[in-house]
């Protein structure tokens, strides 16, 4: 490891075993230190050889307390696009500040265990510096930083520094959580309420809730790993029985909560839920959902327990404009593009027949679908069979396979604009994320997403709501739908506003950037568990009021 005095008074840290790939990368972290006054450490994006991301700086977990990396393993997509302050980094490729050379020296041995370069950092930030990762900068690990043949030595000096990063800052770091909180749910799967639970999470415990997480669906090792380092690490600890529970799942399965205060969380999509739900529901303290949809359907249904609309939510470090796009083969001069788990509820027959419907085979369009199947075994294909698509028509393509987290967000900055004819959503995180992406949305004017899709009572730029009718449920969707309505969008509505959105696409996109930036900023999952904390405040005060 290296140390190199720089001219500046600053100290720059290189191992042998990394590479950097950016030209004039210290006068980067310098420009980038005159622009946070409070950087003490800046790092590189940290790339392993076949280029997939090593790590993007890196989080101290909440319960094992062991420093991992974010968007590790990950191809790279262009996430985490803007400069931005972590808790910590590997220093294999470190810009120290002159003035915390001046005030904390780096000392020997950083870039070689996690554990020291975590302290490192910690220390900084009791001076009042933070460590930054520079995305402008890529570096590359060569090799790795256990010696071959020393696998032994190299795992026993790692559980010695992590034994002693623990003594000495086991008590501050978990000082630092508050608001203690079972999470009750399923994390493990593909899914609406899987990609719920894991962002909402990550989220709470990015902003210091002490979260204990146990899988609904049997024990914690049952449930497959996430490779969210953040989530996983939850599972270490189960919580207790006195403290608030949340059960964030189909709204029959708060039969399960076991916490001193019961929080329900949980959506509908379509006019009613069972009677089963109520029942459950109206035992619980409170009830959580995702939409003022939702809200008035639980109502109308006749819960009385207190109900909370507490959104969803994107994260714009990957659903942003300047992700690096999908490339589709054959490439079309105009792609639609949809993202939906394959089921009636979903429109798919719907969208496949206004698609073809409207758009001729010599226009240039095409239509790409990514789908997830509905339940284990589902063959899609033999669904795209019933539909009998032409031949004489545009093309439609279906990726049913599913696509990595990383890699959704490319695949919507790989077409030209969104559609999706859902006949009902709890909240249509799909929608949300196209548009966060910065992609023109059409889509049916109902439901769940009617929270975000308008603003005072119009639609935002760049989207186009399709007028839909209530109708009774006719499919094999679900079982908690049947004697409910759910909608029937306009096939020749959408035929009308797909084509205008293909005609005007250069318009379509400026405003749709402009509706990116909006929900950017207003409806992230930062946002979203900031509602959650609110909420959860307001229970500990009570419970502690009644000590």
């Amino acid at each position: 490891m290296k140390y190199r005095k720089l001219t500046n008074g600053g100290v720059l840290i290189q191992d042998s075993f990394v590479l950097p790939k950016t030209r004039d990368f210290i006068k980067i972290f310098e420009d980038e230190s005159r622009r946070h006054p409070d950087l003490g450490i800046a790092t590189p994006v940290y790339f392993k050889k076949d280029r997939n991301v090593f790590a993007s700086g890196s989080f101290i977990l909440s319960h094992t307390l062991i420093p991992e990396h974010y968007g590790s393993w990950e191809r790279w997509v262009n996430q985490y696009p803007d400069t931005r302050a972590v808790p910590c980094s590997p220093l294999y490729l470190a810009y120290i500040s002159p003035k915390l050379v001046k005030k904390l020296p780096p000392p020997k041995g950083l870039g070689k265990i996690p554990f020291v370069d975590a302290d490192y950092s910690l220390e900084a930030e009791k001076l009042g510096f933070k460590t930054y990762v520079v995305p402008k900068v890529h570096a590359t690990r060569l090799k790795s930083e256990m010696p071959r043949g020393q696998t032994d030595k190299f795992a026993a000096d790692f559980r010695k520094h992590y034994l002693a990063f623990v003594k000495k800052w086991a008590d501050e770091l978990n000082g630092r959580y508050r608001l203690p909180t079972c999470f009750h749910s399923h994390t493990g799967f593909k899914g609406g309420y899987n990609m719920h639970a894991r962002k909402l999470a990550q989220a709470l415990v990015e902003k210091k809730i002490r979260l204990f997480y146990s899988f609904i669906g049997g024990n914690n090792e049952d449930e497959p790993q996430t490779n969210n380092f953040i989530v996983d690490d939850l599972r270490n600890n189960m919580g207790f029985f006195d403290l608030p529970q949340i059960v964030l799942g189909t709204g029959n399965l708060c039969f399960k909560n076991s916490g001193a205060y019961r929080i329900c969380f949980t959506t509908t999509e379509v006019s009613g839920i069972p009677d089963s739900w109520v029942q459950c529901m109206n035992q619980q303290d409170e009830i959580w959902t995702t939409s003022e949809f939702s809200k008035k359907v639980f109502k109308n249904s006749g819960v009385k327990t207190p109900i909370y609309n507490m959104g969803e939510g994107i994260d714009p470090n990957y659903f942003h404009p300047e992700i690096i796009p999908y490339r589709f083969r054959p490439k079309p001069d105009f792609a639609f593009v949809s993202n939906f788990a394959w089921g009636r509820r979903k429109g798919s027959d719907i969208i496949f027949k206004a698609f073809q419907d409207e758009f001729g085979p010599k226009e240039g369009v095409r239509l790409v679908v990514n789908c997830l199947p509905s339940y284990l075994g589902h063959k899609i294909g033999d669904e795209i069979k019933k539909l009998k698509l032409r031949d004489d028509r545009a093309p439609i393509t279906v990726i049913d396979k599913g696509i990595p987290d990383e890699e959704v967000p490319q695949f919507y900055r790989g077409g030209d604009a969104f559609v999706l004819a859902t006949r009902g959503e709890g909240f249509g995180l799909p929608i949300l994320e196209a548009l966060a992406c910065g992609l023109p949305v059409v889509t049916t004017g109902a439901t769940g997403p009617l929270d975000y899709l308008l603003k005072d009572g119009k639609p935002l730029p760049g989207v186009h709501l399709v007028p839909a009718k209530s109708k009774l449920f006719d499919g094999r969707d679900s079982c908690y739908y049947d004697g409910f309505d759910w909608m029937q969008p306009s096939v020749a509505q959408l035929r009308k506003k797909m084509r205008y959105v293909f005609e005007n696409i250069k318009a379509e996109k400026e405003k749709a950037l402009r509706t990116s930036e909006y929900i950017r900023r207003e409806w992230t999952w930062a946002r979203a568990a900031d509602r959650v904390i609110k909420r959860l405040e307001i229970i500990h005060k009570k419970r502690e009021g009644k000590k």
